[in-house]
């Protein structure tokens, strides 16, 4: 019965069911959000212990060996690389669209004539007021409120005062640094003492592996009562009008997952396709969720079942998913891009390495925030250089609904992929074995 659910098939049928169920049955779609709410409310409950149990497993037998040391180093080598290249991937798709299609051209004036008209009509997304922000397309000597520095909020966001009070507001961050340290420390703990603990984190991580076991097999119920919802909320007038900034985020989220996708199947020599089948379940959460922390379990299990070694993925995913926000770090230089077309502002060489610089921090800043939240953080990027970031924040949430399902996705796999890369040489073959094998 679980492989029936599970079968990419049902999966597929669960999202057209979901998109036609939204776009024109508005009242069904109404009826049947509590059980997407539920089945997240289900994945989301799991996802914690999970992030705490890999840790304190992962990180305390790593340090407790000092001769991995070399495989975090590479691994939060790898983490930033793949960050830099989604930032130049966006930098670079952006530029590149406006310079071949002429985009800049008349840009403040056709959509800020479009946010006056909906802010004259009240259909702002959120209650949103337009007025001050086409004040600031027209003029770009507007006054600029002081923002703190990506690296201050950043470091203001590591450490709990409490860490009771940080796991239960889910202050992600702050859980990750205490639970890190935490682990650091079992290297100076008694060994007898340090076993017994990483044995207990394995224990419970296997009872969250179970229980998400029979979480999915709601898998296509859950999709449909999900994106049903999310399409219900489409804005197509606006999403029309910005169709260019849409498709600057689509390719260039299709081109980091396209690379992604390659050292992957480098790694393990399992094809797009394979990779697709065996990661179907986490890639259908990221997009009908748009979160990433949803994807966890499922993506644990999957690179389980393909033969990575289980301690060094788990590490790497989990912080993977905590630290490295690669979508969230595109958009915002593909946001800031757009800004300075918006108003009008030349882009220098300088402008064009801060925004490079300042992407990566505000997406770290951003992580554990709420999607809509962390699209208000661009103002990280843009403060430092002068331009006002009301108007770009407005488009952000307006394309939303169609952008963030694949920026999820790109914050997602190339986690997946690290782990591969980082898979021990003396599992290559087995799993290359099992990608040989699998269908």
């Amino acid at each position: 019965m679980r492989k029936i659910l599970t079968h990419p098939l049902m999966i597929l049928a669960a999202c057209v069911a979901g998109l036609l169920t939204g776009l024109y049955a508005p009242d069904l779609t109404d009826t049947i959000k509590p059980v997407g709410d539920i089945f997240l409310a289900l994945l989301n409950m799991c996802v914690m212990p999970i992030i705490i149990c890999a840790i304190i497993s992962s990180v305390g037998s790593l340090f407790s060996n000092t001769s991995d040391g070399g495989n975090i180093k590479k691994m939060l080598s790898l983490f930033l690389g793949f960050i830099a290249m989604a930032c130049l991937t966006g930098l670079i798709c952006s530029l590149g669209m406006f310079k071949a299609f002429n985009i800049g051209e008349d840009l403040s004036t056709t959509v800020g004539s479009l946010m006056v008209s909906n802010d004259a009509q009240g259909n702002t997304p959120g209650g949103l007021g337009f007025q001050s922000v086409i004040y600031d397309i027209s003029s770009t000597d507007s006054p600029v409120a002081e923002e703190d520095s990506g690296i201050e909020l950043f470091v203001k966001q590591l450490v709990a005062e409490n860490i009771f009070e940080a796991l239960s507001t889910k202050s992600l961050l702050q859980i990750l640094t205490f639970f890190l340290l935490f682990s650091i420390m079992l290297k100076f703990v008694e060994e007898k003492s340090r076993h017994l603990i990483i044995s207990v984190s394995d224990a419970i991580f296997e009872v969250m592996q179970k229980l998400i076991d029979v979480i999915i097999w709601f898998l296509p119920l859950g999709l449909w009562a999900l994106l049903a919802n999310q399409f219900k909320s489409v804005n197509t007038e606006f999403l029309l009008a910005l169709g260019s900034f849409v498709l600057m985020i689509w390719v260039s989220s299709l081109v980091v997952l396209a690379v992604s996708v390659f050292f992957f199947w480098t790694a393990t020599g399992l094809g797009p396709l394979k990779q697709a089948a065996l990661l179907k379940a986490p890639i259908f959460i990221a997009l009908s969720t748009r979160s990433s922390f949803p994807t966890l379990p499922t993506a644990l299990a999957a690179l389980e079942e393909l033969g990575l070694d289980k301690g060094s993925s788990n590490l790497t995913v989990s912080l993977g998913h905590s630290l490295c926000k690669y979508g969230k770090s595109m958009v915002f230089c593909i946001g800031s891009i757009y800004s300075f077309y918006l108003y009008n502002i030349p882009l220098s060489f300088m402008n064009l390495a801060s925004v490079f610089v300042l992407s990566i921090l505000a997406g770290m800043a951003a992580s554990g925030a709420p999607s809509i939240i962390s699209r208000t953080m661009i103002s990280l990027v843009l403060a430092p250089l002068g331009v006002p970031s009301e108007a770009i924040i407005i488009i952000l949430l307006t394309v939303d609904p169609i952008t963030d399902p694949i920026i999820t996705l790109v914050s997602t796999y190339p986690n997946y992929t690290v782990a591969a890369m980082l898979s021990p040489t003396k599992g290559k073959n087995l799993v290359r074995d099992k990608a040989e094998s699998f269908s």
